[in-house]
């Protein structure tokens, strides 16, 4: 390796360490993790033996290959600290002043084997649950050790009486002692004072977290007084398995919200009723070694565990998607978790809902919608008709008798998503017009499977027209025939639905159709990311005519400056386009504000802001939530912009802690996009395009703020100015330093 390699692998190497502690808490915070450190050397042999045992894990993961060098997770090895720390809890002070060694050399091969175990583990749980294994590694290697020490007569000793580097006397509440007690429990530090200082840490990182580790403890505490089981001097098993299985179906696994408390409180009951049970049944086994140990045999995080991976995965057999909402975001953090879900999925999705593009291609009218009064009924009622009709609102050219000279006959018709061809029928012959043919309803149709139980059906297609066959494989947006006259259809038109089955006729499913073209009677175009066409609306897909990032001026490795003023200061601000590590497009300014964005399908999206509010970007991305592009049309949507975007970071958080149990606060984004081509507007250049926006803040739906603004882009040259306004006052004005 030359230097360069050397040194970033010495810093993964070393940065992977606290990460290791702060994975125990669901984060990967490297302050975090050196705060938890710390704290885990209140007893220095416990905290020594942590940190021999997670370094031994860390150096093994790397020689033998499991990890690279300069990877900085510490996923790996958060299970063989875990394991370290019960090795040093349980073992022999005495022992350990006489044998040493011996310590060491349990604590190094244990930790090996609680990685080696983790690794099989998490890819069988990952293939059957869908789910990392947690620390259930650590769970049933500490049963392992524990039994190997109750049998080898160790445990006779005091267990537990390590030296301390300080020992504070708290005089609490029996409630408040025994929470604390349950938290320190979680790193092998059954002391108040522990569980105090992890509940501050904890209150940095996440307020969702801490209030779901009060509902845990107080659970457990009531449960605890009903079944008349108290906490022992020590370790308190069932406190630390209900506070942990709480937190983790509350606000990890699940997206926090009042649901996800309910379930989160059964997993606590469950993993409570657990831990006691287990202690019972463990403690009655007839061994004469662990009855002499006058010990129970700890169930370590086990009921947590067997608790956290049923319940989660029960969850994801549920017949419909509703709440509480499954956390495949990745994002292991309870308010990150909540901000990524509404700011990236909800935003664009209903919950549930599949989504397809439109079937057609230029601007068609919905001549009957869901619930439809002729057809769409019953299991057909989320269904769509498709037709063309022009501006005097007739649907052909000339004659009305004659199939032919219907707009809609004979058009193309596209897979509104990529799947396999499942049924075809192509051979019944279009009926003239003012007769039907009763005996075959749908007439010629294709459906396509698209997996997860869904397809989509596109019948009364013209005779011969189909151009798939059963079994073929379509993209997105590909020609698969030719609307048609067949089957129970009096004039030319396209039937479209999604449907739980192959067969024409199947029940139809609610779905949505995605970014396309609402055209209002202002001759204005309502862009629609996802939504239902109603009955009687002019549509058309969003066709992107130029990538909004070149649109913009915002491609990787773009630089921008503007001059900036805000009242009576002005500033120069520089913005630097990049391609972070992971992938995602990032807008950094030099005052350490960072948006991050996305163009996908054509359409740009501010999701998520860091750093300054009162600056260019920020006013940018304040106005710009949001851009849908189309060449020669003129547009106007609504968004619901990201939560980061429009409140600072206090009150952004202050939201996040109160949405899961109600949410006042409601933020509107209006935005209108004007394109002036040549000789067309003389208050503007040639080409220049004007997208307004008035932002809404309503709290109990009362409307309480708004911002309007306004961004001048040059279709060749991306932005030319941002201006803010807060009510009636012009705020901030930015204007690109070439402009000035």
């Amino acid at each position: 390796m030359n230097g360069r390699q050397i040194i970033s692998a010495i810093g993964g190497t070393v940065l992977s360490i606290p990460r290791s502690y702060a994975t125990i808490v669901f984060s990967d915070s490297v302050g975090l993790g050196l705060l938890l450190l710390c704290l885990s050397m209140i007893s220095p042999i416990i905290g020594l033996s942590g940190i021999l045992g997670v370094v031994v894990a860390i150096l093994f993961s790397r020689l033998i290959g499991y990890e690279n060098w300069d990877n900085a997770s510490g996923v790996l090895s958060f299970n063989s600290l875990l394991l370290s720390w019960a090795v040093a809890y349980y073992y022999p002070l005495s022992r350990l002043v006489a044998h040493p060694g011996e310590l060491i050399v349990i604590i190094a091969v244990l930790a090996v084997t609680a990685q080696l175990l983790y690794i099989v583990l998490s890819h069988w749980t990952q293939s059957a649950f869908k789910m990392p294994s947690m620390s259930l590694s650590f769970s049933l290697l500490a049963l392992v050790m524990w039994y190997y020490f109750a049998r080898t007569g160790m445990l006779a000793g005091e267990i537990g009486g390590k030296p301390l580097l300080y020992q504070v006397q708290l005089s609490l509440p029996q409630y408040w002692e025994q929470y604390f007690v349950s938290l320190g429990s979680i790193f092998f530090s059954p002391y108040a004072i522990s569980g105090i200082i992890i509940a501050i840490v904890l209150l940095l990182i996440s307020r969702l977290g801490v209030g779901l580790s009060l509902l845990g403890w107080t659970l457990c505490f009531y449960l605890a007084q009903i079944l008349g089981t108290d906490n022992a001097n020590g370790m308190y098993y069932p406190g630390f398995n209900v506070v942990l299985a709480v937190m983790a179906v509350g606000g990890i696994f699940l997206l926090p919200g009042r649901t996800a408390a309910v379930i989160a409180l059964l997993a606590g009951t469950l993993a409570f009723l657990l831990s006691v049970a287990a202690n019972s049944t463990f403690y009655q086994y007839n061994d004469q070694h662990l009855m002499a140990s006058g010990f129970q045999v700890p169930v370590f995080a086990l009921p947590f565990n067997v608790v956290v991976l049923v319940v989660v995965y029960a969850m994801r057999f549920r017949l419909k998607a509703v709440s509480p909402v499954v956390n495949d975001t990745g994002v292991l953090h309870p308010e990150g978790a909540l901000e990524h879900y509404l700011s990236r999925l909800k935003r664009f999705s209903r919950l549930g809902v599949p989504q397809f593009l439109l079937p057609v291609t230029g601007e068609w009218i919905i001549s009957q919608g869901h619930h439809g009064k002729h057809t769409h009924r019953l299991d057909w009622a989320y269904a769509w008709d498709f037709e063309i009709e022009d501006g005097r609102g007739k649907r052909y050219a000339d004659r009305e008798d004659q199939t032919h000279d219907y707009y809609a006959f004979n058009k193309p018709v596209l897979a509104s998503a990529s799947g396999y061809v499942d049924r075809v029928v192509s051979h019944v012959v279009d009926n003239p017009q003012g007769s039907v043919d009763p005996q075959q309803s749908w007439g010629n149709y294709v459906s396509i499977s698209h997996g997860y139980g869904l397809w989509t059906l596109y019948a009364h297609l013209k005779k011969d027209s189909i151009t798939v066959k059963a079994g073929d494989y379509v993209n997105c947006a590909e020609k698969i025939g030719l609307v048609g006259n067949s089957g129970r259809s009096f004039v030319p038109h396209l039937h479209f639905q999604v449907q739980l089955g192959a067969e024409a006729g199947s029940k139809s499913k609610l779905s949505h159709l995605i970014n396309y073209k609402v055209r209002q009677q202002d001759n204005y175009y309502e862009f629609v990311g996802s939504g239902i066409p109603g009955e009687g609306e002019r549509v058309s897909p969003l066709v992107v005519s130029k990538d909004p990032a070149v649109l913009l001026g915002l491609q990787a490795e773009s630089d921008l400056q503007f001059g900036v003023s805000r009242g009576s200061k002005s500033w120069t601000e520089t913005w630097k386009v990049d391609l972070d590590f992971w992938g995602k497009m990032r807008v950094c300014s030099n005052d350490g504000t960072v948006l991050e964005f996305s163009v996908y399908n054509g359409i740009y999206n501010a999701l998520g802001l860091t750093g300054r509010t009162n600056n260019a970007l920020s006013a940018f991305a304040l106005i710009l939530s949001r851009l849908p592009y189309a060449e020669r049309h003129d547009l106007q949507w609504k968004d619901t912009p990201s939560i980061s975007v429009v409140f600072n970071r206090l009150i952004k958080n202050i939201i996040l802690f109160s949405i899961p149990f109600s949410n006042p606060v409601r933020v509107s984004t209006n935005s209108k996009l004007v394109s002036y081509r040549p000789g067309t507007n003389q208050s503007h250049p040639d080409n220049v395009i004007v997208i307004q926006s008035t932002t809404e803040y309503r709290l109990s739906g009362i409307l309480i703020k708004t911002h309007k603004g306004e961004i001048e882009l040059d279709s060749s040259k991306g932005i030319r100015s941002i201006k803010l306004y807060k009510g009636k006052r012009l705020f901030l004005v930015a204007k690109r330093t070439a402009d000035v």
